[in-house]
């Protein structure tokens, strides 16, 4: 009741607000979705189950015109709400991403709206006496109950009702028609219908069979957009868009769907933050196509550029997997680039040990890619390099990021070829070579010096002496002592450890430290 109060003040404010409130009352009572409930059912149904919902306008800033009644579901009483009590049921909203993946396979476009979507799905008698809600035309009448026969916005158990009758409707009306089905199942984002085909006569026979077979099940589609005009003529004024929300820039392409390779450019990161982009390449006609691109802040907390791009990399074969999923184009070959030869060689010597950051990442990236498939290109012809900066959109719209980079216009024998077998020794080389590094086996005289501080200076002053440097010391060289410093410490006490770290063989189980699974840090610290 408080609630109904609280609307009733906010429309006697606005009468053009409470006039378009009334109509979709009226509309619905006129269309059979929302029925008014007598005195004499009132009393049969009142130690029923029931629930009566709260109620308010929403309006479309884009749409000031057009007035939505939403009930809140969430609203408690006695703290309890409706939504706690009902199940949201299995997600069987296609994922956007895919959806705008398959709009963009080829050159026309078909959109559409599914009128009332909600509206248009029925409730059991039983379950409609939980949808129950408050009104009155003017705060002087009597105040009557109605009740929804149909799902309402803002039940969490909506969307997935809704999304299930569409795809039941499909099935029970298709005439064993399995494309038509799949279309229905994997073209609708709740209830815009997104569709692309490669003719004219593909898209005005999607028109016809979506359109009837839906209509057999109560549901209408409207407000039909369509980026070829030969199509348009085809549709009916009364199923277009008077309204052309959605502008379609296509451009010709290949009607071949053979002979696609994908191509994922990863990790050009910087300490903001870590991009990736895939092309899609036709190798019969060179044309290249932009498919997806993703950029995330690098974390808080920070890590080193090669663990962020080895995060890169593996951010890289996951939008793989979800574009090889989501897309009807069959793609014959994978390949991955990165300008880090730091994750190339990560990824090479997987099988020897390796920090757990690494191990893990590294896993997950050769468990749905193969060394033969990683190429390492150069980070100036990288186009995934120039955003990890700062850039304007216009800059970008005029970028190789969306415009692809030269070298994919050419034959493939002209890429940079595979990281496998021909940078196998080169990769050991350098792996040995750092390890080497870490080595640490002369001995420090510590007695010699009498604080910590002393030491470390030391330490910090003969770094300058070997660079050459002059002046009194800086942060970062003092900083740089304590590293050396703790690295010898770590030599002289534990030499058995880090040599066997270095070398992948397993430390004895006899040295206490080895139940911490101490790991080689870049810098050579354990």
């Amino acid at each position: 009741m408080g609630q109904l109060r609280s609307l009733e003040k906010r429309l006697q404010k606005d009468d053009t607000l409470r006039q378009r409130y009334q109509g979709t009352i009226d509309t619905n009572v006129k269309a059979g979705y929302v029925r008014k409930i007598d005195q004499t059912e009132l009393n049969e149904t009142r130690d029923e189950l029931q629930w009566c919902l709260p109620h308010h306008p929403v309006i479309n800033p884009h749409k000031p015109e057009k007035v939505r009644r939403v009930c809140n579901a969430a609203a408690q009483y006695q703290g309890v709400a409706l939504n706690d009590k009902r199940f949201s049921g299995p997600d069987l909203l296609q994922s956007l991403v895919g959806l705008i993946l398959r709009f963009r396979e080829h050159q026309i476009a078909l959109s559409a709206d599914l009128e009332a979507m909600f509206l248009q799905i029925g409730v059991p008698s039983a379950d409609s006496r939980c949808l129950r809600f408050l009104w009155r035309d003017n705060p002087e009448q009597r105040i009557e109950v109605y009740d929804y026969s149909r799902h309402v916005f803002g039940a969490k158990s909506s969307p997935t009702c809704a999304i299930y009758a569409l795809h039941q409707v499909a099935k029970d009306n298709a005439n064993n028609d399995e494309n038509l089905v799949r279309t229905v199942q994997r073209n609708f984002y709740m209830d815009d219908f997104l569709k692309s085909v490669r003719k004219p006569q593909e898209a005005t026979q999607i028109y016809q069979k979506v359109r009837d077979v839906l209509s057999k099940g109560g549901l209408k589609l409207t407000k039909w957009i369509t980026s070829d005009e030969e199509v348009k003529s085809q549709i009916p004024e009364t199923d277009r868009s008077t309204k052309v929300v959605k502008t379609f820039e296509a451009k010709p392409q290949s009607s071949s769907i053979l002979g696609l390779n994908l191509n994922v450019d990863t990790d050009n990161v910087s300490e903001e933050a870590m991009c990736i982009v895939a092309y899609l390449p036709d190798e019969t006609t060179l044309k290249v196509t932009y498919v997806i691109g993703k950029c995330r802040v690098a974390p808080i907390r920070h890590k080193t550029i090669p663990n962020l791009e080895l995060q890169a990399a593996v951010y890289g074969v996951r939008q793989k997997r979800q574009i090889l999923r989501e897309h009807d184009v069959k793609i014959d070959k994978v390949y991955h680039w990165t300008d880090s030869s730091t994750v190339l060689q990560w990824l090479q010597s997987a099988h020897k040990k390796q920090q757990v950051f690494v191990a893990n990442r590294a896993a997950e990236i050769l468990e749905s890619s193969s060394m033969d498939q990683w190429r390492h290109v150069k980070g100036i012809e990288n186009p995934v390099d120039i955003v990890t900066g700062r850039m304007s959109i216009e800059g970008l719209k005029e970028s190789v990021w969306l415009n692809r980079p030269a070298w994919l216009h050419t034959d493939e024998e002209k890429w940079p070829k595979p990281w496998c077998q021909a940078n196998k020794v080169e990769a050991e080389q350098a792996t040995s070579t750092v390890a080497a590094e870490t080595k640490l086996h002369q001995k420090f005289d510590w007695d010699r010096y009498s604080s910590f501080n002393r030491i470390r200076n030391f330490i910090a002053y003969c770094m300058r002496f070997k660079a050459k440097q002059k002046g009194p010391l800086k942060a970062d060289e003092i900083h740089g002592a304590e590293q050396i410093r703790l690295r010898f410490v770590q030599a002289e006490n534990f030499p058995n450890v880090s040599k066997s770290i270095t070398n992948s063989k397993e430390i004895s189980k006899t040295l206490n430290i080895a139940k911490l699974s101490p790991f080689i840090e870049e810098d050579g610290k354990i």
